[in-house]
């Protein structure tokens, strides 16, 4: 689609990353072949693709009859021809970016020579002949060209003169003449198009453009047997263009034949001898020199055999067609008949090839080989081996050269030292009719590559002659003697025979017969204990055949025990220790070839890694100095911050490794990394059943061995990557008769060894067994191979407390030792770790008590790690003891453990592990769970007398919440109480054992070591302590006792606690003579109060001598100067004055008196007492009769002082309409309790409701006959802040208002608010001290207008049009309260207009007497308001006014209207100091009211939409039309639906 010409074809050919697309151009290739097409490549690259590139070549050719120069000296010119495609969407420009003349230009290739070898440059413009462009893009475009460059060149490029842009789609062409063609045949190289700053390029892609091709039709040979002299005849042609013998100066220029690749003998071998030479239609093309031969003897590295000559170089030529005859002569054909390959003839550069099969003959065929052995048992010596094989097809020639080699396999046991031929083939030749023995040299047999071989001997030439030996086709055999068979029956193969180039190979076979079986293998330890030296039995069963029994193997692998798994522990706050199961920073063992799993808890402050150099950190300043490097072979996930980290160790992992926090490096230890130990250790064992004569050694054959006798060297010990072996290499098991090798029948055996170690501080599955006696061989899993480590049972752990907070605890660890005994020489540390996160931790003189009853421990005593959250351990080395064996029961006890401190979670304790050397056991505490007791109910009680001063037992009763074990015991008495000589006399309800002898009493405690006893669970129990002694003279509330067991201490109060024979003062009354009133002063006061029933009242020196009285300062009440005592407790005497007088406290001494008996009552007074002038709370009064003492209120209570009381307060206000701006408050109030003294008076008023007190307020009436002090000793005081305070206050002098009098008083100059007709709110009276309660007065509520309810809106006259101006509005409305407004405003709806005339009707009042008038007060368009000139009052609430000359709007639905109404009026504000003001207050809410009418409003609404009025008649009337597209009618023209009638013509007006 890119040309219009009718000759264009495209094919497109895709092969190593290029495109290939081959055009046939009609005009420029009119006459040309096909054939010459010329095939070019486009390569794909992404500078170049179509949506980026400028530009394309799609083609380039070369004018018609071009062909490749004859030398560098004899050129041929041809003109190029290149089409190209713009891609460019904005086309290409003539000039460049800087409006220059832009560049056109065609690069040929430079070198021609594959890979750059340093050929010179070919291809030229302006070489003899002048080169320009011919033909060029745009030249239709007004484009033309100039050449400022200099020839020859490989470039020819010109500049464009031009304006016009060559448009994107556009299809160009360039001719460039006279470009010298390449003198060779080889790579062709890329052509480069360049138009102002783009380019492209294009490849050819056959290697012979412009370039004959010389095809090889046939090659023949003299003589076709293998190993033989022959000659070969190459024929050829010469195609498409002229052949040049361009002369020396060109490489290659030689005539060549090139022979298949391959080594010897299975090639063609070229001698001096051999020639190449023409044979016909070489024309003038000649040779020169002597033949040049290139041939390998190699027979392991191919090579291709050549011969050449070099070609005269006269520049002769051949033509398209030209047929040649080429001959070599004197080549050795190849001894195998296998294809050769590929035959190639060179000429100059051209080459042809072609490729034959089965071109030797005469080959024979050599196949099914077997082998068999004369003697196959094994172990046999001089066994003869018979090679069979056939020979097919041809006779095998033996020829001089032919080397026959047999091969065995390498490392079974052949011995091929002593081989030797036994017979060979037998021969023939043509000149002799009978068989002749065909004869053999260089006989050669090595053990160590398993060969033996050996040369036919013959005539060693190329040609078969009549004299030459040969083995005729047929069944036929080598035999070989000497061979030694292996010592096993395994498999064995495949055997190899080679004779010259034939090849036999056999599948691996059974040649090895007679092998014993070996079966049911199994073995046992005793004693079975890991670590231990022991007696090792083994048995099986020999099967089939005999067995020697040279050598003996027994085999173990190396220790591959199931891989431990760690896990890793971290604590946020601690930067130092891992926990790793358990431990600080141990050091960890992992064995090269096993695979671990560390499972890492996850954290958010740390990351575990294996590291192979650690990082390092400056301890003092926190820098890190050295970035370690990760171990990262056989590890996944290291670097973890939570998670699994799978590890398999690698045999060649350094020994020492470290782990660390990659983000805290001074967290870190080491792991050691070392190869497994071996499974079992023979290095001290021995056979271990001895059997006569004396000084031999016998085995476990000893019931086999009759008259035969055994020698033997001592067993040696092999470690090797097996694991753990024995072998006896050199016994030799022989009869004592004959001297034969020995061996056993068929029968069930076993041997025994001794000393044989197992390993140590691992259980696990040693593996498979593998037994080798002689050549036979067994390996098993032995079902008995078990031994055993030592494993505790019946573990049981306690601690002799698990009570929270208990310190110094013993944990003791009892458990049975099961399976293996715990040898304490080989444990060498035992270890008890305790649960880190538990809150455990170690006292730091922690030690163990007993270990396994006798073990011995350093005397360096033992490590204690306190590290919670890491690790919490004791150990210590074992220095020695008595082994414990299996079964035995030991235990072992730590001494110094510290339960979690008050305060941890009662959660359970957790998992302990206690470690002797490597074994490790967990064991769980008997109950798990932290005991978290409480000590509570704490009781007390006297027994047998509760008297005071009495020393008495004390049984203490309490409640525990929780198990409690046993523990040290301290009570603490309350400080009254003298427990010097107290002792524990009983715990028995307890269980526990103590020693009252070694209690101990400080200040009020008392201490009981307790030495024993079981755990308490939860429940009440009691203890009882002796020769506790009571207080003196208090009998009231002893204070708090203190009961601590262990670390758990309660405290309480005990109810029965109870001292009796104390006197008790109660019920108190405190009175005033003769004026209890407030403010009274020098009056008495007298106590009265009763003594209760327990015990009377009597004088004692000790304990009653005095009367003291403290009264609380807050009551007020005070001591005068004066105060004495009056009287005293019925007629007790008393001191002659008070010892102690304050304010409010009083104290006077007495001198004796009678018995006051219990159940009675008694009184004193004391004298000139000073009451306050306010009441309040008497508070807790204290009086004592010497230390018998009553605190307490008085029961008389508030009452105790007589104070004044305001009640009842009621407001009301004149006028009460809302809005009101000069109205008179009224109070009312009563007086209760006492009279109420003439004071400051105090009027607050609601703060939030709107009320004001003008400036100008007074009191106009004042309550009783109180009068305002007036000057400044009344301070009038009026305040209005909205929202905080308004009130009114003013001093005021006269008589006590009396108790049950209603008293009033008014207060005028206030205003009311304007928006608040609700309750006002809540209203306080004060006088001087005394205050009412806030109060709410039922009739403080103002008279409001409230919303305008029931609106309609009437029209008069009845239903007028729209539009109509000079109607009449009728408003009915309802307000709620007279008085409360003058004038009403009316906002009418849109599209009403109020006439210039408007005016009031009429204004009545439903109900009412007369009709009042009414003003207007102004109007709007839309609005009117108007006054009441007569404030007359609607009986029930009901108005309604008219307002005409009011102008309808256009409109069906007028709308809503709006009616207002306030209140306006002057008033006088300033008392006369100032004219009076207007004012208007709006009411609560709007009224809005729709129209309401009879009849539809306005006309024509309804039916007709279009109707309005459209003038008036000459009576005034209205005169309606309707509109109906441009024609008005008039109404009475329309029918009753308001429509035109069919039958009528509309007139215009």
């Amino acid at each position: 689609h890119f040309f219009a010409a009718p000759y264009v074809f495209y094919c497109f050919t895709f092969f190593g990353g290029f495109l290939c697309s081959s055009h046939v151009l009609g005009a420029e290739m009119a006459g040309s072949r096909v054939a010459s097409a010329v095939v070019l490549c486009l390569l794909f690259a992404t500078a170049h693709t179509l949506t980026s590139a400028d530009f394309k070549i799609l083609n380039i050719s070369f004018s018609s009859g071009a062909t490749y120069s004859a030398s560098t000296a004899v050129h041929s010119f041809a003109d190029i021809t290149v089409y190209f495609l713009v891609t460019a969407p904005g086309g290409i420009s003539p000039n460049d970016t800087s409006g220059n003349a832009a560049t056109l230009a065609l690069d040929l290739p430079h070198k021609y020579g594959d890979g750059g070898d340093g050929y010179s440059d070919e291809m030229f413009f302006g070489v003899s002949q002048s080169s320009s462009f011919a033909e060029w893009p745009g030249s239709e475009l007004g484009w033309t060209l100039y050449y400022p460059d200099v020839y020859p060149s490989s470039r020819l490029s010109a500049k464009i003169n031009g304006t016009a842009m060559l448009p994107y789609l556009y299809v160009g062409k360039i001719r460039a003449t006279s470009a010298t063609m390449p003198t060779k045949c080889s790579y062709p190289g890329i052509y480069n198009l360049t138009i102002n700053a783009a380019s492209s390029t294009l490849q050819p892609c056959n290697r012979h453009v412009l370039c004959p091709e010389l095809n090889v039709t046939n090659v023949t040979f003299t003589s076709n047997a293998y190993d033989s002299f022959t000659n070969l005849t190459f024929t050829a042609q010469v195609l498409y263009y002229n052949f040049y013998d361009s002369g020396p100066t060109t490489d290659p220029n030689n005539l060549m034949v090139q022979l298949p690749l391959g080594t010897l003998p299975q090639r063609y071998q070229v001698s001096s001898s051999s020639s190449i030479a023409f044979l016909s239609g070489q024309g003038s093309i000649g040779v020169t020199g002597s033949p040049s031969v290139q041939s390998s003897s190699s027979t392991s590295v191919p090579s291709t055999p050549t011969i050449s000559l070099a070609l005269v170089g006269n520049s002769a030529s051949l033509t398209p067609g030209t047929t040649l005859v080429v001959q070599v002569t004197n080549l050795t054909t190849p001894w195998g008949c296998n294809p050769n390959g590929q035959y190639c003839l060179s000429l100059g550069h051209l080459v042809g090839c072609t490729t034959l099969s089965q071109e030797i003959t005469g080959c024979p065929v050599l196949s099914n080989l077997t082998l068999s052995f004369n003697s196959s048992r094994y172990g046999s010596v001089g066994s003869i081996a018979n090679y069979t094989f056939l020979i097919k097809n041809n006779p095998l020639y033996t020829k001089g050269k032919y080397t026959v080699t047999l091969n065995f396999p390498v490392g079974v046991g052949f011995v091929l030292a002593n081989a030797y031929v036994i017979s060979l083939p037998l021969g023939r030749n043509e000149t002799y009719s009978g068989l002749t023995q065909i004869a053999y040299t260089s006989f050669a047999a090595n053990d160590t590559t398993g060969t033996i071989s050996f040369a036919l001997t013959g005539v060693n030439q190329m040609q078969q002659t009549s004299s030459d030996i040969y083995v005729p086709p047929g069944q036929t055999q080598i035999l070989m003697g000497g061979i030694s068979m292996p010592s096993t029956c395994a498999q064995v193969g495949p055997f190899v025979m080679t004779i010259g180039a034939f090849s036999l190979t056999t599948s691996p076979v059974n040649v090895v017969k007679g092998c014993s079986v070996l079966s049911s293998l199994d073995v046992a330890y005793t004693p079975a204990w890991q670590a231990t030296y022991v007696q090792m039995d083994i048995s099986f069963i020999v099967s089939q055949y005999d067995l020697f029994i040279d050598p003996i193997r027994i085999t173990y692998p190396y220790y591959h025990g199931v891989s431990q798994n760690f896990t890793v522990s971290s604590s946020p706050s601690d930067i130092l220790h891992w926990s790793i199961n358990g431990r600080a920073n141990p050091n960890i063992t992992v064995y090269r070839g096993l695979s671990y799993s560390i499972v890492v808890n996850p954290s958010s402050t740390h990351a575990f890694c294996v590291m192979q150099a650690l990082s390092s950190v400056n301890i003092s300043t926190g820098v890190l100095l050295l970035v370690g490097t990760l171990y990262t072979d056989g590890v996944t996930n290291n670097n973890l911050t939570g998670g699994t980290l799978q590890w398999s160790v690698g045999g060649s992992t350094p020994s020492l490794l470290y782990y660390q926090d990659c983000r805290h490096p001074l967290m870190w230890g080491y792991i050691l990394v070392q190869d497994r130990p071996r499974g079992l250790d023979f290095s001290s064992a021995r056979f271990g059943v001895r059997t006569p004569p004396t000084g031999a050694v016998g085995t476990a054959f000893a019931d086999q061995l009759n008259n035969y006798w055994i020698h033997y060297d001592p067993i040696q010990f092999y470690t090797n990557g097996s694991g753990a072996s024995m072998t006896e290499t050199a016994m030799a098991f022989t009869n004592h008769n004959t001297g034969e090798p020995w061996q056993i029948s068929p029968y069930p055996l076993f041997l025994s060894l001794v000393n044989v170690l197992l390993p140590s501080g691992d259980c696990s599955d040693l593996g498979n067994l593998t037994l080798q006696i002689g050549p036979a061989v067994i390996s098993g899993h032995p079902a008995s191979g078990v031994f055993y480590c030592p494993v505790l049972g019946n573990i049981l752990l306690r601690y002799s407390s698990q009570v929270r907070g208990a310190q110094g605890v013993m944990m003791n660890l009892s458990y049975t030792v099961n399976y293996a005994p715990l040898v304490p020489q080989q444990l060498q540390v035992v270890t008890v770790v305790f649960p880190p996160d538990s809150g455990i931790t170690l006292s730091p003189t922690a030690y163990f008590g007993t270990v396994n009853g006798d073990w011995n421990l350093t005397f360096a005593g033992p490590k204690v790690t306190n590290l919670p959250g890491i690790e919490i351990s004791i150990s210590q080395v074992v220095t020695g003891g008595t082994t414990v064996a299996p079964g035995q029961a030991t235990w072992l006890t730590v001494f110094g453990v510290n339960m979690p401190p008050l305060g941890h979670s009662c959660s359970a304790v957790g998992s302990h592990s206690v470690f002797f050397g490597t074994f490790r056991f967990s064991a769980q505490l008997e109950y798990d769970n932290l005991l978290c007791p409480s000590v509570t109910g704490l009781e007390a009680q006297f027994t047998p007398t509760s008297n005071q001063s009495a020393t008495t037992y004390v049984l203490l009763s309490f409640n525990i919440t929780d198990s409690m074990d046993p523990g040290i015991i301290v009570i603490t008495f309350p400080s009254t109480m003298n427990v010097t000589t107290a002792k524990p006399f009983n715990l028995s309800r307890l269980g526990w054992s103590f020693d009252p002898a070694l209690s101990t009493v400080s200040g009020t405690q008392l201490t009981i070591p307790i030495l024993g006893g079981p755990r308490l669970s939860s429940g009440w129990y009691q203890l009882v302590i002796r020769n506790v002694a009571l207080p003196w003279g208090n009998c009231s509330d002893l204070g708090l006792w203190g009961l601590q067991i262990g670390p758990v201490l309660g405290v309480g109060n005990p109810a029965l606690d109870v001292v009796v024979n104390c006197v008790t003062p109660i019920n108190l009354n405190v009175t005033f003579s003769p004026d209890w009133e407030q403010g009274g002063t020098s009056v008495n006061m007298t106590f009265s109060f009763d003594i209760d029933c327990k015990t009377p009242l009597w004088f004692d020196q000790r304990d009653s001598s005095s009367i003291s009285v403290v009264m609380p300062s807050a009551a007020g009440v005070r001591f005068g100067p004066r105060s004495t005592l009056l009287s005293a407790l019925q007629g007790w005497t008393m001191a002659p004055a008070p010892s102690v007088l304050t304010p409010y406290t009083f104290s006077q001494g007495l001198t004796g008196g009678p018995q006051i008996p219990a159940c009675s009552h008694t009184s004193f007074t004391i004298t000139d007492v000073y009451l306050p002038n306010y009441c309040v709370d008497p508070g807790l009064w204290e009086f004592r009769v010497g230390i018998w003492k009553y605190y307490g209120p008085p029961v008389n209570g508030t009452a105790l002082i007589g104070c004044p009381k305001i009640v009842n307060l009621g407001v009301t206000f004149q006028p009460p309409v809302q809005c009101s701006q000069l109205v008179t408050a009224t109070v009312t109030f009563d007086v209760t309790t006492t009279r109420l003294r003439a004071g400051r008076l105090q009027m607050y008023f609601p703060p939030a409701s709107g009320l004001i007190v003008w400036p100008f307020a007074r009191m106009s009436v004042p309550p009783g006959n109180w009068v305002s002090l007036g000057g400044t000793k009344a301070a009038i005081v009026r305040t209005t802040s909205p929202g905080i305070n308004v009130s009114y206050s003013e001093t005021f002098a006269g008589s006590p208002l009396e108790v049950g009098t209603n008293y009033s008083f008014q207060i005028s100059g206030m205003a009311l608010p304007c928006d608040n007709c609700t309750d006002l709110g809540p209203y306080m009276l004060s006088v001087g001290g005394w205050a009412s309660a806030w109060i709410e007065p039922p009739d403080n509520i103002l008279l409001c207008p409230g919303m305008l309810t029931s609106i309609s809106v009437g029209v008069l006259p009845r239903a007028p049009p729209r539009m109509y101006p000079n109607s009449t509005l009728v408003f009915n409305f309802t307000a709620p309260v007279c008085h409360s407004w003058n004038v009403l405003t009316i906002q009418l709806p849109d599209g009403f207009t109020v006439s210039n005339q408007l005016n009031t009707t009429i204004v009545w009042l439903v109900g009412a007497s007369t009709t009042p008038q009414t003003e207007i007060l102004g109007s709007g368009t839309s609005t009117i308001s108007v006054r009441s000139l007569i404030n007359t009052c609607s009986t029930n609430g009901r108005y309604s006014i008219a307002l005409s000359n009011i102008g309808l709007c256009n409109n069906c639905n007028p709308g809503e209207f709006v009616l207002t109404l306030t209140n306006c009026g002057l008033t006088d504000r300033s008392a006369g100091q100032a004219p009076p003001i207007w004012w208007c207050t709006k009411g609560l809410g709007d009224a809005t009211g729709t129209v309401v009418t009879a009849a539809p409003m306005p006309q024509g609404c309804t039916p007709c939409d279009a109707c309005r009025v459209a003038h008036q008649d000459g009576s005034g009337n209205p005169v309606f039309s309707c509109e109906d597209g441009r024609a008005k009618f008039q109404r009475t023209q329309l029918d009753s639906g308001c429509q035109i009638p069919q039958t009528w013509t509309p007139n215009l007006y």
